[in-house]
């Protein structure tokens, strides 16, 4: 008898380096809209921090949340503060190596400094008389 064994995963100088790119969407006051892509990756996570400390990739991949790997990913974050500059930081791993990606975006300042849901009071404007105007005459 004869039996032959091989091993499926391809070798490691076989497997190429994983990529991730963040790039930024939509800003509210307490969202930020983003798109992590990756390719070639077994794990990925990301971070939102206030700042502009930029994570290490060990830091995300440890404490981030967890993503889809080898896809694009329409990412919302929410309950974050308004007119504040938030890190976003992403990374990827596989087998051979390690990638990280970051940008930074801004929640918007509040429409309405007086709290959400109320409309800031309008001066109401004096009625002004319709004017009458002669009608034509017939002919």
């Amino acid at each position: 008898l004869f039996f032959v064994a091989w091993d499926e995963t391809p070798a490691v100088d076989q497997v190429k380096d994983p990529t991730v790119k963040v790039t930024a969407g939509s800003a509210t006051e307490t969202t930020l809209q983003f798109v992590i892509t990756t390719t070639d990756a077994t794990q990925v996570a990301y971070l939102v921090v206030e700042g502009s400390d930029v994570p290490t990739a060990t830091e995300v991949l440890t404490n981030g949340k967890t993503a889809d790997a080898n896809v694009n990913i329409i990412i919302k974050e929410e309950g974050l503060k308004e007119s504040t500059e938030y890190v976003i930081v992403a990374a990827a791993k596989n087998n051979k190596a390690t990638a990280k990606d970051f940008i930074t975006m801004t929640t918007k300042a509040a429409l309405n400094p007086d709290g959400p849901g109320e409309e800031p009071e309008q001066p109401e404007e004096p009625e002004q008389p319709v004017p009458r105007y002669p009608a034509s005459p017939s002919r």
